[in-house]
């Protein structure tokens, strides 16, 4: 059986059969033309990755906590908010619950935007390129010691249940 080495010699040495098989396609081409290949494609597996459908779509419940919550974006700049997915879940389970969704939407973003000022330090001060106000120097801590000072790992700033919230 011949080789892939052979042919390859052969159609070295021989290039006036490439240039006449590439004539004869090309009148073949302009004659018939391409074709409608449609039906080609259509058989095709697309390579495309397969939209991933987003969190709560497709019920009624869903949208109509979405028509409380309001829309994803209002700016002109698509900002991606990590609570609002948890915040139409709040509202959804509100519905269901009876109770007020708009009351809960409220509470719930309360609650979890004052456990992000508790536990981690000011971005503004650290984008401007200003040190972090501190009572005292960052120490370095390894995980035993920081559980047993009861101090967190946002950059030394005390747990929210040993903050003095009485003053």
């Amino acid at each position: 059986m011949a080789d892939a080495a052979y042919h390859r010699a052969w159609r070295a040495a021989h290039p006036e059969y490439r240039a006449r098989q590439n004539q004869l396609r090309n009148e073949r081409r302009r004659r018939t033309g391409r074709g409608d290949r449609s039906a080609e494609y259509a058989r095709r597996r697309s390579r495309a990755i397969p939209p991933m459908p987003g969190l709560h779509v497709g019920h009624e419940l869903f949208e109509r906590a979405r028509q409380v919550l309001g829309p994803r974006r209002t700016t002109l700049v698509s900002l991606h908010d990590p609570l609002y997915d948890d915040l139409l879940s709040e509202a959804t389970l509100a519905l269901i619950e009876g109770r007020n969704p708009s009351d809960a939407i409220r509470a719930y973003g309360a609650r979890e935007r004052a456990f992000g000022r508790v536990t981690c330090p000011l971005l503004e001060e650290t984008a401007r390129g200003a040190e972090p106000r501190t009572e005292r120097p960052p120490v370095r801590l390894d995980s035993r010691t920081r559980k047993a000072r009861g101090v967190q790992a946002c950059r030394g700033l005390p747990r929210a249940s040993s903050v003095d919230t009485a003053a």
